[in-house]
């Protein structure tokens, strides 16, 4: 086994997936999953599985250097796995990063963000679900590493409802 968690089946609503889609994403997802699950109800089979995933996670690295999702649920992920390879999966992650006026955030690369795509509720907001993902996968990272995380907040604060929460069910 590779280490990969493959999509099975069909997906009714792609607007609930968010940025995970199939390989590492997808892997890293399943793996924080097992992770917090192996807390509660210690298992063999969930470690072996864990170990191979971990493993595969590591070897995506270099092949995820130009998502910044992919990037921040792996380094997450690899975190949360007290991995050695997490400390340099968090480097090239805040290598992609934005910082303007005291904020720190990661622009989707595929162009969802342009102007011409958004909603008009992003076009308000000036950003995207996968954009919340992105910076809440590296905030939980960089807490995990007890780096420092003020510049994320903001950002993410920023983009809150009046009401606290956020536009949509995946951010």
């Amino acid at each position: 086994p590779s280490g990969e968690f493959r999509k099975i089946g069909i997906l009714l609503h792609e607007e609930l997936k968010g940025g995970t889609t199939e390989g590492a994403t997808l892997t890293a997802y399943v793996t924080i999953s097992l992770l917090e699950i192996q807390k509660v109800i210690p298992s063999n089979e969930i470690a072996q599985s864990l170990k191979i995933a971990i493993t595969y996670l590591e070897g995506q690295i270099q092949n995820s250097t130009q998502d910044p999702y992919a990037m921040a649920i792996i380094t997450y992920a690899l975190s949360l796995a007290q991995s050695n390879q997490a400390g340099y999966a968090l480097t090239l992650l805040n290598n992609l990063a934005t910082q303007r006026d005291g904020m720190k955030f990661w622009s989707d690369p595929n162009g969802q963000s342009s102007k011409e795509n958004l909603t008009p509720i992003e076009k308000y907001h000036g950003t995207t679900p996968l954009e919340v993902e992105t910076a809440s996968y590296a905030l939980m990272a960089t807490l995990l590493h007890r780096g420092d995380a003020k510049s994320i907040v903001k950002w993410l604060t920023s983009k809150m409802n009046p009401q606290g929460g956020f536009y949509s069910t995946q951010d």
